[in-house]
């Protein structure tokens, strides 16, 4: 234990916090051993089969992450569908977002230099100039209108991230960070007033419990 002490103690000594402060703190986040990738050519166990292989063990975290509950199909479910889009007609027009909106939605985003699967950061979309936020204005009022989005929107890079205190070479010790494209962010943006505005608004966050009769009402 010492010995590990002594090299920590090193480590931290022989960086410096003037040359490159993003590394000091990587280090000492390595160090305290909070959450970090799985390093290097680390071989990682899934349901007892151990890869070592970058695209197996891709594979073997593509399952471990997007494994869901089977979809049902209810036949109630494709009335209301039906019925909907029935009495809601597309309309190719309605264009509800203008340049200015686009712009404040993407001012309120964060300035992530997260890469989404689009190879495009929110700093790319905060740099933009007065056509690309035209041509992005455009895109969104596209994609409201017809009620469909373009298929990169629908994409995202999973990152596993190991939990703290699990063991590297197992599976089930990662969590996933979900990148998407900032794009479809901002639009979630500037979907937020539409979508709550006929929503109606819960008193509290958790259930309230009604003493007299000891039942749980919402």
């Amino acid at each position: 234990m010492c010995q590990q002490w002594d090299l920590r103690r090193d480590k931290v000594e022989a960086s410096s916090l003037r040359a490159d402060p993003r590394k000091h703190w990587s280090l000492f986040k390595s160090l305290s051993g909070k959450n970090s990738r799985p390093p290097p050519n680390q071989p990682i166990s899934f349901k007892g089969k151990t890869h070592t292989k970058a695209s197996a063990i891709a594979r073997g975290f593509g399952r471990l992450f997007t494994s869901a509950a089977p979809h049902k199909s209810y036949k109630r479910a494709r009335k209301v569908k039906r019925s909907l889009f029935s009495r809601h007609k597309l309309d190719p027009s309605f264009a509800p977002f203008s340049t200015a909106d686009t712009l404040s939605a993407i001012n309120a985003a964060k300035s992530s230099s997260a890469v989404g699967p689009d190879s495009l950061t929110a700093i790319h979309l905060k740099n933009l100039g007065h056509r690309g936020l035209e041509y992005l204005t455009k895109l969104f009022n596209l994609s409201v209108s017809n009620a469909d989005l373009p298929a990169i929107w629908k994409a995202a890079v999973f990152i596993p991230v190991l939990k703290p205190g699990k063991p590297a070479s197992e599976g089930a010790s990662y969590r996933p960070i979900l990148l998407l494209s900032p794009a479809v962010k901002v639009l979630e943006l500037l979907l937020l007033p539409y979508v709550t505005a006929d929503l109606p608004k819960a008193p509290s966050q958790h259930d309230q419990i009604n003493k007299q009769n000891r039942r749980i009402v919402y």
